[in-house]
């Protein structure tokens, strides 16, 4: 009796390392689905920031290159009234110089009237004639005999 009371302990016991050892396997397997859930929230946390990361750097991008469009906007419209004042401040010396009124109204002498345009024309002078153009001046008058600058 004291062998089977002996086996008995022996099985009993071979059932309880049985069920630690399943104990010990359940509870690894429990801590590694627990790293396999932590490394999978880490990395959803990673995609996370870099698509914020890269949004922000779209929308920056983005920004800088509206303020450069905005920038060389700006610079062109500058250049542009520049350009423009120029021009104007040349024909309006020109009108001046040369006893014109208007770069529309001809200056008349003997009988024969000429514009501003054609006087540019046939002084070959032509960003004066460009300067005239850009404010205004008709390409197509004609002169007391009949003619366009072009033509004069």
């Amino acid at each position: 009796e004291m062998e089977r009371a002996r086996e008995e302990e022996g099985r009993r016991l071979e059932v309880l390392e049985q069920q630690r050892l399943e104990h010990g396997r359940a509870a690894e397997e429990q801590r590694l689905e627990r790293e396999r859930t932590e490394v999978q929230a880490r990395d959803v946390q990673r995609t996370l920031e870099q698509a914020k990361l890269a949004e922000r750097t779209a929308a920056e991008r983005a920004a800088a290159e509206a303020a450069a469009r905005t920038a060389e906007e700006a610079r062109k419209r500058a250049a542009e009234e520049k350009t423009r004042k120029d021009a104007q401040e040349k024909v309006d010396g020109f009108l001046k110089t040369k006893g014109f009124k208007t770069i529309s109204m001809p200056r008349t002498s003997c009988f024969s009237a000429s514009y501003p345009l054609h006087v540019a024309v046939q002084e070959n002078n032509a960003g004066l004639v460009y300067a005239l153009l850009q404010s205004g001046a008709d390409k197509n008058v004609k002169n007391s005999a009949g003619k366009t600058p072009l033509e004069a």
